[in-house]
């Protein structure tokens, strides 16, 4: 066999095995979701290590911490926009609560842009679908505290 017909030859087997590979899991179709999309303004490719993260929040309490109930990662996004979906517990959505998505993108552990803005989902609200808009944090690229 030549040369070019090994070559082939592989290739061939390559992109076969590459098929028959496992597909990564599917959320389950019937749990709930919040989806949304997110951009920022500035024209500029996030650099590598970059993450992209969005969480749903209750909002509900006056004077107290949110509480996370539903968060989705992205990492070593590139450009916006980024789509994303954010799965929750549905025991944990309450109809007189106040809840909001809120998104950060941070590299190497600094802030480099964040939402500034309430972006209300579900409760009286009701809605499913966010498009967040995120800020640049001024150039301080202040490490993100751990929650």
């Amino acid at each position: 066999m030549g040369p070019f017909k090994h070559l082939l030859t592989s290739a061939v087997a390559a992109a076969f095995l590459l098929g028959c590979a496992a597909a990564p899991p599917v959320a389950d179709p019937a749990a709930p979701v919040i989806t949304g999309v997110a951009t920022y303004k500035a024209r500029l490719m996030l650099p590598p290590g970059a993450v992209f993260e969005a969480t749903l929040e209750d909002v509900s309490r006056v004077g107290a911490p949110s509480e996370v109930i539903g968060r989705t990662r992205i990492e070593s996004p590139k450009a916006p926009p980024f789509p994303f979906q954010i799965g929750y517990d549905p025991a944990k959505v309450l109809a007189d609560h106040r809840y909001v998505v809120r998104a950060t993108i941070s590299v190497d552990g600094g802030l480099r842009f964040t939402t500034d803005t309430a972006y209300p989902v579900l409760g009286t609200d009701g809605k499913k679908h966010v498009e967040l808009l995120l800020k640049g944090d001024g150039g301080s690229h202040r490490p993100i505290p751990s929650l």
